[in-house]
């Protein structure tokens, strides 16, 4: 018997404009990133995940086998997003 898994890759990019530029990126919301999709990992939502930091942008990589239409699996990453605009306040 074969069983055929499908699985989605989804990058999203986070442009959030630091005043600074593209020159500096912020720790802060990186770690931020990491904390909710290692979460999102270990609760069975996502598969795994990597979170680039292109200067002042973060480009969150999602790896899962939901349904495409499962906004449950986009969710870390925007809740990432709305507090990592705060973060830049």
């Amino acid at each position: 018997m074969i069983v055929q898994v499908r699985k989605t890759t989804v990058f999203h990019k986070m442009r959030r404009g630091f005043p600074c530029g593209a020159s500096c990126g912020c720790k802060t919301a990186f770690e931020l990133a990491e904390r909710h999709l290692r979460e999102a990992e270990e609760s069975g939502l996502i598969n795994s995940h990597f979170v680039f930091n292109g200067g002042d942008d973060l480009e969150p990589l999602i790896v899962h086998e939901k349904d495409d239409s499962n906004h449950a699996v986009h969710k870390p990453a925007f809740d990432t997003f709305q507090e990592a605009m705060w973060i830049r306040r």
